[in-house]
């Protein structure tokens, strides 16, 4: 099973986004910020590997995602800000918990 699964568009635009930026490593964490009004919500950031995690290597980089998420959320989908419209990369999961996570504030609708 594939944990990572990054568009073309939004591999070329990431690996670019790493050299303006001056980044050296190809290692990077998605890791779960929690539950906002749109549902799940995660960040990409710069980290090693832990004994907890899965490692999938796609175009020479490197995703870790903690074993825990990826049970939790199924294969996790990088789209470009073209792709999905809203401006930044997205990171999609493949399950979505039911509800959103919409707690009740008046900005959701």
């Amino acid at each position: 099973m594939s944990i990572v699964n990054i568009s073309d568009k939004a591999t070329t635009e990431f690996l670019q986004f790493l050299k303006d930026n001056e980044v050296t490593t190809d290692t990077v964490r998605i890791h779960f910020a929690g539950m906002g009004c749109g549902g799940a919500v995660f960040n990409l950031v710069l980290d090693e590997k832990k004994d907890t995690d899965n490692i999938e290597v796609v175009e020479g980089l490197t995703f870790l995602v903690d074993k825990g998420v990826t049970e939790q959320f199924g294969e996790l989908t990088i789209l470009s800000a073209d792709e999905n419209g809203r401006g930044g990369f997205s990171i999609e999961p493949e399950k979505k918990p039911e509800g959103g996570g919409c707690a009740g504030c008046t900005s959701c609708g």
